[in-house]
């Protein structure tokens, strides 16, 4: 099992995976914790402490109020309004928080208005009890000052709270931190041991490998064999170079025979060119008498030659004159000809014209859609210069000029459009004529090359004549040219005896070469170990 580099990797993968979850696993639990304590801060505890420090503020302030209506510095009816305003301003953050003495801290505050209420009721009689008065700002105080207390002990354990909830954040806090902390180390001992094992497993074999084909190299000591491996690539690599260097030992001891073989040859074709270089030195030798016994015959037979010639000029007139007629019948056959090239070439100009006129088309309908999107951008000109006022209507003149002129064009391209296609039917029946008139000429080429013929037949009749009184000069050149074929052949034979000599030369001079070639080869193939 593992016995692969990728098997290996993969196993060192799936345990980074592995921890990596069970780390994410850890700090998700852990930030919702952190989260839910926020929540619970930010939702309960800041805003009990707000409310507290709110409701001893107003407190005071009821106190003021009541030291002010007593003072006569404020009236009863501004006093009754801040008062309702305090009271249920207070009210109100009461509601906010739920803390242990949150009611006791209630009770107190309704004794406080209770209090206050008490000495609006005093100090708004008709004669005012200064005695009942401070009596009652007595109990004010009084009731202000147990609430401030009461409130004083409330925020404490706010605090308290807080604190203990700040201390669990932090908690789960160093929870993660640690957890992120071990994550990185077993990440970097991951790392680290995947370093070593590649280094051990993977970097030094094939370090070591390198070491053993240098010294292979060095040495060209062809039966050196690698070491096993254990795993499976390396042990796969090991293997083809292996075979790779049976492959070269095969090739090698191929190449050490082949040079064997090719020493023995070498000696051999040295031979054999020594010895044919004498048998060539004779036959030039029996070339040229050859020749000197031709050109002796070759003389006689040009002097009967000359007599036999004379016979047959005279019977020649005639077929001199069949043949200015067939000349004649070739000229008009060549006029017919130059005829039908001019057919064809006037065809293919009409071919190019009815394309011309198509491409002319296609730019006629592009210049059409140019027309149009003019049409259309001077109708977005004109709405935009409509909706610019009165500082748009010269360029709504324009834009109206533009599309006229836009609309003509287009009117132009249909009728140009029109006409093209007039102008290429007419070419195209042009073309179907060309194409009649074309077949007609080449009939009547046919007819005039019949007749050339005919004539040829008869020119080969009276020439046949000539052949009967020339039969006796030509049996004469027949043989005179057998002389001279055989005379020009012997000629041959000599160059060809001299390009033979010159071959062999050089074959020589080869052979040396390759015996050498052979021995420097051979000299390289010694230096490999091969058994």
């Amino acid at each position: 099992m593992f016995k692969t580099i990728k098997q290996r990797i993969l196993l060192g993968y799936l345990l980074v995976v592995i921890v990596s979850l069970i780390a994410a696993i850890v700090l998700t639990k852990n930030n919702a914790n952190v989260e839910n304590l926020v929540e619970a801060y930010v939702a309960e505890t800041l805003p009990s402490l707000s409310a507290i420090d709110d409701i001893q503020t107003q407190s005071k302030e009821l106190v003021l109020i009541a030291y002010s209506l007593y003072g006569t510095t404020i009236s009863s009816r501004e006093y009754n309004g801040q008062k309702d305003r305090l009271v249920d301003e207070t009210n109100a953050k009461f509601s906010q928080f739920s803390y242990m003495g949150s009611d006791a801290a209630q009770e107190k505050f309704d004794v406080l208005v209770a209090s206050a209420a008490s000495l609006q009721q005093t100090m708004s009689a008709t004669s005012i009890d200064w005695d009942i008065a401070r009596e009652n700002l007595q109990v004010i105080t009084q009731a202000a000052s147990e609430l401030n207390a009461l409130l004083t002990g409330v925020r404490s354990g706010v605090e308290r709270a807080a604190n203990s909830r700040t201390m669990a954040i932090s908690a789960e806090l160093s929870v993660s931190q640690f957890t992120i902390y071990s994550l990185i180390i077993l990440l970097l001992a991951v790392s680290i041991m995947g370093y070593i094992l590649a280094k051990r497993n993977i970097a030094n074999p094939i370090e070591e490998m390198a070491k053993r084909l240098d010294d292979i190299a060095k040495t060209r000591n062809l039966q050196s064999r690698l070491p096993t491996q254990n795993l499976q690539e390396l042990h796969a690599i090991t293997h083809s170079v292996q075979g790779l260097l049976a492959v070269f030992h095969k090739g090698m001891t191929d190449l050490q025979h082949a040079v064997n073989d090719l020493n023995h040859s070498s000696q051999t074709l040295n031979s054999a060119t020594s010895h044919s270089s004498t048998a060539i030195l004779s036959f030039q030798g029996d070339i040229k008498q050859l020749v000197s016994v031709m050109d002796n015959l070759s003389d006689e037979m040009e002097q009967s030659l000359t007599l036999s010639i004379k016979a047959a000029e005279q019977a020649k007139g005639s077929a001199h004159q069949i043949a200015q007629g067939k000349v004649d019948v070739e000229t008009t056959a060549r006029a017919i000809s130059d005829l039908t090239l001019n057919i064809d070439k006037t065809a293919t100009t009409l071919d190019k014209l009815q394309s011309d006129g198509k491409n002319v088309s296609s730019v006629v309908k592009t210049i059409a859609e140019i027309a149009d999107q003019t049409n259309l951008l001077a109708l977005n000109a004109a709405i935009e210069a409509a909706r610019a006022g009165e500082s748009g209507r010269g360029f709504a003149v324009v834009a109206d000029e533009v599309r006229t002129l836009a609309s003509r064009t287009h009117q132009s391209t249909v009728e140009i459009n029109a006409m093209l296609e007039k102008i290429v039917q007419s070419i195209r029946d042009s073309v179907q004529t060309m194409t009649s008139n074309k077949d007609k000429a080449h009939n009547a080429l046919g007819l005039a090359n019949e007749l050339v013929i005919t004539l040829e037949d008869g020119r080969k009749s009276v020439l046949s004549l000539v052949e009967v009184s020339n039969e006796a000069s030509a049996l004469v050149q027949h043989a005179k040219d057998q002389v001279q074929v055989a005379r020009e052949g012997a000629l041959d034979f000599q160059m060809l005896g001299d390009q033979v000599k010159a071959a062999n030369t050089n074959v020589n001079s080869e052979a040396k070469s390759l015996f050498s070639l052979a021995e420097n080869l051979q000299e390289n193939v010694n230096r490999f170990k091969l058994s």
